[in-house]
This record gives C-alpha cells, sequence and structure tokens, in this order.
C-alpha cells in the first residue's frame, strides 16, 4: 500500500493510527532517504504486507527532510493523537538531514522496539488494504452528502407501470382512478366518492403472499360461492373527513386490485343487500371493474379451519384419556367415609378387644390336639356388635361387587383382634423428654468440663520448692549486613573511574536524592551514552513511599570503522555524589541489554565504599579520547576490615 492510500484511509477515520506508529513510519522514510537525495512523493513510498518500508524514484533536486517531516505531521493529525517529541519533530524547521531527523524520532521511541513497529506497520498495510478493496465492516460506503438530489430519489417501484400488480401489499384507504379530462369536476369527485365506499367495503388481506394465476383459474376461483361482493353483507359508510380526504389525494396512483374473503364452508350470507337507487346505479355504471386477486391452498387450508367449543380442564383431561385408553379416574366419594360408617375407628377397636379378651381366648396348649377338629366342626363364634347401617350408594354411582368371605388360616380362637400395648403417640412423647432430658445433661457436663479448663488455664503456678530467679533473655541483635570498600590507585588524572551497576533495565537503590548523578551506558557496535540526573530533580514516589527515578539512555550505533569511539565528555565543573536520603534509580537502555556504569570519582584514586561482600566488582577507567581499561576485583580478594568482622576491604591498580 502507498502512503497515499494509508493517508485517505486514516483521514477518513476508516483505520485508526497511533502516534507511535506514525513515528515508525517516519523513521523508516527518514532511514530509507539517507542513501541519497530528494524530494518524496506519497504515491512513491510503499507500505508492504511484512511492515516494510520502500521508498521508489526519489526525485533529483530538493531534500526529503521537510517532506518527511510534513508526512509526519499529516499522519498525525489524521490519527487525532500525538506525543510532544513527534510533535516538536514534525514541527520543527529543516535543515539538519535525514541522519538527524532519524535520531530525533529514535529519541522521541525511547524504548525503540523495531520488531514491533514492522509488525504494526504490517498490520497498517493490511487494513488499509482491506479497506480499499471493500472488505470488512469498515468498508462500509459513507454516508450521502446532504443537499444532493441523487441521495434522495424515489425508489424503484416493485413494477413497471404496463404491468398489472398480482395482490396488493397493502390498500390505501382510498383508491382512485385517472378520471376523464371530458368530466366536470362535480361527476369527477362523485366518483371518487363512491370508489372511496367500494374499496371500504372489501376486505384488506395484507399478509397474502403474490401468487399469480392463469386466467382459467383466477375464473374457477372466481366462481367459487362466497366470493362475490353481492353475497357479502354491506358495510357501514365511512366518515365524511374520510372522504375528503380521499379527494384531496393526488392522482394517477396506480389501482391495487382487491382480494377477495377466503371461502366459508356453507351456504353463503342471507343477509339482503339494499336496492340501489338511481344514482347509485348510474355510478356503478361508470366504475370500471376491477379485477379480483387469486388465492392459493394456504388461504384455502386456513379458510376450513375453526375454532372448537371452549372447554374446562376435566373434560379436555377426559377426552386425553379416551384417546390413550386409560379409563377416567373415578370421582371421590361425596358421603361419610367406609371407616366412619362401619365404626372402625381406632376407639372402638381397641372396646372390642376389651369386651371380648376373655371370651375369644384359647385353650390350653394340653388340650390343642383334642379339641382342633371339634373346633373346626362346630366353631364357637364370639359375640359381635350390631353392624351400623351402611350407607346405600347413590343413583349415580355403579353398584360395587361384595367381595366373597375368605375362610381364616387358623381357628376362630386364634383369630382375635390385637389392639397395640402403646399407642405411637405416647411412643413419640417418651422419646420427646427422653431426647430433652439427654441434652440438658449434655450441656451441663460440656458447661463443668469448659469451666474447669478455663480455671486451670488463668490459675497461677504453684511453686513445689524453693526456685532462684532466672536470668532475663538478652535481646539479640539482628546481625549487620556486610558491606566492602574498595581503594582504586594509579588512575591517569582526569579521567573517570566508574562502577558497574548492570545490564539494562536495572534498578539501583540507596542512591542519594537530591544530588547530581552521571551514568554512562555501553554496548557492543554501539558509541557510549552518558546520562544526567540533575541536582534538585523531580523524584517520584513509588507505591513503597521510596522516592524513585526513572533514567532512559538511547546510544547511537558506532560511526568508527575500526576503531574506538571517543568517550562521552562531560560537563565542565560538575561534581557528581554527595548525601541525601535513598532512593531508587531504574535505567532503560537501548539497545536492551546495555552494561550500565555510574560515575564514583575522578583520577589518580577513588574510594569506593557500600559495596556487597558477595560478588565480583567490575570497574572501568575511561577517559578522552581512547582511554578504556576494565579492572576486575574477586570476591576472594576483600580481606576482614580492622574495624569489624562485617566489613572488608580491598585494593586494586589501574597502572
Amino acid at each position: 500500500m502507498t502512503l497515499e492510500e494509508v493517508l485517505a484511509v486514516v483521514t477518513a477515520r476508516r483505520v485508526p493510527l497511533a502516534a507511535e506508529l506514525a513515528g515508525y513510519l517516519a523513521l523508516e522514510m527518514a532511514e530509507g532517504a539517507s542513501s541519497g537525495p530528494g524530494e518524496l512523493e506519497a504515491s512513491h513510498v510503499y507500505v508492504s504486507d511484512e511492515g516494510t518500508v520502500a521508498l521508489v524514484r526519489l526525485k533529483k533536486d530538493g531534500d526529503a527532510e521537510p517532506t518527511i517531516r510534513a508526512f509526519l505531521g499529516l499522519l498525525l493529525e489524521a490519527g487525532g493523537t500525538q506525543t510532544p517529541a513527534l510533535g516538536l519533530a514534525a514541527r520543527k524547521a529543516s535543515g539538519s538531514g535525514t541522519a538527524a531527523l532519524a535520531r530525533e524520532l529514535e529519541a522521541a521511541l525511547i524504548p525503540v522496539n523495531r520488531a514491533a513497529g514492522r509488525r504494526a506497520l504490517a498490520r497498517l498495510a493490511r487494513e488499509v488494504k482491506r479497506v480499499t478493496q471493500g472488505v470488512g465492516r469498515n468498508a462500509s460506503i459513507p454516508p450521502p452528502e446532504r443537499g444532493r438530489t441523487e441521495s434522495r430519489r424515489p425508489s424503484t417501484p416493485s413494477f413497471s407501470e404496463n404491468e398489472q400488480p398480482t395482490a396488493a401489499k397493502r390498500p390505501e384507504p382510498a383508491v382512485m382512478r385517472e378520471a376523464s379530462p371530458s368530466k366536470p369536476a362535480s361527476e369527477q369527485k362523485a366518483e371518487a366518492q363512491s370508489e372511496k365506499k367500494a374499496a371500504l367495503q372489501r376486505p384488506i388481506s395484507d399478509h397474502l403472499p403474490t401468487v399469480e394465476l392463469s386466467n382459467a383459474d383466477a375464473a374457477r376461483l372466481r366462481a367459487l360461492p362466497g366470493t362475490t361482493r353481492e353475497s357479502a353483507a354491506p358495510l357501514a359508510p365511512p366518515p365524511q373527513d374520510e372522504l375528503d380526504e380521499a379527494v384531496t389525494k393526488p392522482r394517477g396512483v396506480p389501482v391495487a386490485p382487491a382480494v377477495s374473503p377466503p371461502p366459508v364452508a356453507g351456504p353463503p350470507a342471507t343477509a339482503p343487500a339494499p336496492a340501489p337507487t338511481a344514482s347509485k346505479a348510474a355510478e356503478d355504471d361508470d366504475l370500471e371493474p376491477v379485477e379480483e386477486a387469486p388465492r392459493d391452498g394456504v388461504d384455502e387450508l386456513l379458510s376450513s379451519f375453526g375454532v372448537s367449543d371452549e372447554k374446562g380442564d376435566g373434560a379436555v383431561g377426559r377426552d386425553l384419556k379416551a384417546i390413550v385408553g386409560v379409563d377416567p379416574t373415578p370421582p371421590p366419594l361425596t358421603g361419610t367415609s367406609p371407616t366412619e360408617a362401619e365404626g372402625e375407628s381406632v376407639e372402638e377397636l381397641l372396646a372390642l378387644s376389651k369386651e371380648d379378651a376373655k371370651a375369644a381366648m384359647p385353650a390350653p396348649a394340653a388340650a390343642l390336639p383334642a379339641t382342633k377338629a371339634t373346633a373346626t366342626a362346630a366353631p364357637r363364634d364370639p359375640p359381635k356388635p350390631a353392624a351400623p347401617p351402611r350407607a346405600k350408594p347413590k343413583a349415580s354411582e355403579p353398584a360395587r361387587p361384595q367381595a366373597a368371605p375368605k375362610a381364616p388360616s387358623f381357628a376362630d380362637e386364634r383369630a382375635l383382634p390385637t389392639a397395640p400395648s402403646i399407642r405411637h403417640g405416647e411412643v413419640r412423647r417418651r422419646r420427646g423428654l427422653l431426647d430433652v432430658i439427654l441434652g440438658l445433661v449434655l450441656a451441663v457436663l460440656l458447661g463443668a468440663g469448659g469451666y474447669l479448663l478455663l480455671m486451670r488455664a488463668t490459675a497461677p503456678p504453684v511453686a513445689k520448692g524453693p526456685t532462684q530467679p532466672s536470668a532475663a533473655p538478652v535481646p539479640s541483635s539482628p546481625p549487620r549486613a556486610c558491606k566492602a570498600s574498595l581503594q582504586v590507585e594509579g588512575a591517569p588524572d582526569k579521567s573517570e573511574i566508574l562502577l558497574r551497576i548492570g545490564q539494562a533495565p536495572v534498578e539501583v537503590d540507596h542512591m542519594p536524592v537530591g544530588t547530581r548523578l552521571e551514568f554512562v551506558a555501553t554496548a557492543e557496535s554501539h558509541a557510549p551514552k552518558r546520562a544526567v540526573i540533575p541536582a534538585g530533580g523531580a523524584w517520584e514516589k513509588s507505591g513503597d513511599g521510596r522516592p524513585r527515578y526513572e533514567l532512559a539512555i538511547q546510544l547511537d550505533p558506532s560511526k568508527a570503522r575500526g576503531a574506538v569511539d571517543p568517550w562521552p565528555p562531560a560537563e565542565p565543573g560538575s561534581s557528581a555524589g554527595g548525601e541525601g536520603a535513598p532512593g531508587v534509580v531504574r535505567v532503560v537502555a537501548s539497545p536492551k541489554g546495555a552494561e550500565v556504569w555510574l560515575l564514583v570519582g575522578l583520577g589518580p584514586e577513588a574510594l569506593i565504599e557500600r559495596l556487597p561482600c558477595a560478588g565480583d566488582t567490575h570497574v572501568l577507567v575511561a577517559g578522552t579520547p581512547s582511554l578504556r581499561k576494565r579492572l576486575v576485583v574477586r570476591e576472594s580478594d576483600f580481606v576482614v576490615s580492622p574495624s569489624g568482622p562485617n566489613a572488608k576491604t580491598a585494593k586494586v591498580s589501574a597502572k
């Protein structure tokens, strides 16, 4: 995609463009234009699907720097967002060259991530291509401009003017026809009113689909009973205001044919039609016949449907059971229950068992074998109370067959009704009372046990014999961290002595707040770069409440071929270090992994304190023009200092 297409799509707000992405695009153009002079054109800058930027056919005259700055300003304005550094680079006066512009853009994009920038450019190219090809949700047609006649044209009718429609979508309340120019205005108005009345008497069926039928089918459908207008009862005439509204509507509206009502089974309506008057007959003669729209099979099927009589839930349930083949459930008895009618309550059974207990007692065990046969032959029936009269069944209830009497399995002496020895209600009451008593006993035991344990825990210890007071424990002081100091000697005069902090990104703790601190970043194939935290600079508060400072360093590629790059000069008359509250300095550098050094002193000697005892210590002695000497002090080189066991010291010479 060309830069011209990108600008057009982004300006139309079809694809979003971040300020950083515009900066990466300008950086790629600046680096590509550094090979030769000449102005750039938007149509000659290509962005590929892989995120690479290519410049084609540069002009022989002019300078590419002002055009790149102008393109950057257009991209920032089209995207709607910008950063202060990128905005300054776009507005800055040209004249420094494309190389200086590239350095400005790299400094504005710290930290520079070219891989992420190319991925973002590739995504931008794909999105612009989708919009230009009309694919995706962002490729919708923009709204038409106001005032243009093309955007307000009437919609095209679904059929031509000479074609007769097959069915009406929705008939208008008033149907009008082209009147003959030879008729006077009064006759035209009368015809319009009569046409309005006829249209209102015809039913409206806007739900019917459009069906094309042959002339024979249409004639057969019209011949069905109940499909003519004469068979239907006349409707009430419409209000006069609707007739006036129909007359005042513009003429030339296509007439939609009336839709006949669906056929109804049975004889047609017998309502007598009113006798037409002479004026009405004259008006009907002037009306043109309107063909009725044919009906399809779906309408005939719908017309055959009917609404069944409303039934209750019980009737519907009985019908469903009859369909499935399940016998209906008999209705419950409305009289007294059989148990109450026969007097077979629990109290009567208990009374019966008490009265006949002696008479129904079985014979002794010795006489059982001899009396078994006689008892079977001549049973001895105990006296039974007279049974209460049974309730007579109602006439509506079916007669229930009486079950045949069953032979007893034992002798009558043993077939005695037995009553329960204990009622279930008494068992439940006794069991509930027992549960309450057990719960109270358990609660008392638990309370007593807890009270004893509490008293034993709070009681003072009883001395069993003479005891001697023990010495109070002396709180031990926390062990002090081991700190080391390093003495660097033999460095050239006015040379800088630096301590290696680590590789970026790195955090340096216990830095004095409010003092001047100088850092130098070095990396392979890059020139060293100095960064300074000025004295009295603004430090931020971190989440834990400690002061914090963010420092970014951008290294430039090395320009010295086979030689050492010059050391970045320090500010004349400045001094680094001092005393202050401890803070944290976080250093980030580009490229990632660059070594970060802290300036700790100047030659010929310097004392570095508060070093950790564990690990090796790296010291760099540097100066102009090409002095570089790296000193490594091993952990074993440190010895215990005379000041204490938690202090170590070491010396190293830079000669």
